[in-house]
Order: structure tokens, then sequence, then C-alpha cells
């Protein structure tokens, strides 16, 4: 399956094939403690057409907003939105989303360092980021 020319991450695409990946109350919890660079974190996963609706930030006035910093000490700091598939929300504004920068798309949020928003990555994979939980 692809979504806005991204090929989805197999597990992800079981996911949204059944309806989407709703986090058990354990799971929440162990994501909440990964976002460490989020105030108040209230993540969650998009279904398919939150996924495909969402995408649209990187046309808006406000993408660049969401860019992030160049970073050496938070990977990747920067994002590329021509790379990038936002598949849900650390909180409200943070994005969650996988970059296709790397084989296998890593999982990355954006969150705040200082007075620098940069996106983080919280897994090397989909796959690797539901082994944490």
């Amino acid at each position: 399956m692809t979504i806005h020319g991204f090929t989805l991450p197999v597990l992800l695409e079981s996911h949204l094939k059944s309806g989407g990946r709703k986090l058990s109350e354990s799971e929440m919890l162990h994501l909440k403690a990964l976002l460490t660079h989020i105030d108040s974190p209230r993540p969650r996963l998009w279904g398919y057409d939150q996924i495909v609706s969402q995408h649209q930030l990187w046309s808006s006035d406000a993408a660049a907003s969401y860019l992030g910093t160049e970073s050496t000490e938070f990977l990747p700091g920067r994002i590329d939105p021509k790379c990038t598939l936002i598949i849900g929300e650390a909180d409200e504004d943070s994005p969650l989303a996988l970059d296709y920068r790397t084989g296998d798309p890593r999982v990355v949020y954006l969150g705040g360092v200082g007075p620098h928003l940069v996106w983080i990555e919280l897994a090397s994979s989909y796959e690797g980021l539901l082994d944490k939980l």
C-alpha cells in the first residue's frame, strides 16, 4: 500500500487495513515515556483517512514552522517534507512521522529542545517503535 507515493511498512499497512492501530493503556504509557521532549504528550496513531488528509500540512503556509532545526545532538533535527509521511501525533502540535531518508523509514517526532524545535528519532522503524511499547 502506498500513501502519497510512500510505500508503507508492512505492519503499518496491516494496521490500516484492519481499521487503524489503537494503543492500549500500557502502550500509551510507554510511548509517553519515550516522548521526552514533549511537555504534555498525548500521542496517537492515525487511521488511513487522517494520514492522507494530514499530509497537506507540507503544502500549507504553516509548513515552515514544522521543518525543525539542524542538530548534531538530536537526529534528524530538520526534516525533508518530500521524504516524510505524518502518521500520528505526539501532542497537538507535534507530528509523529515516517522519515523515508533511511532505508527502512524511521519514526520521528517534533520536539522542543530549549528554544528550538527539532525532529527526534523515536525508533529506527515502525516495527521497532511497536517493539518498544
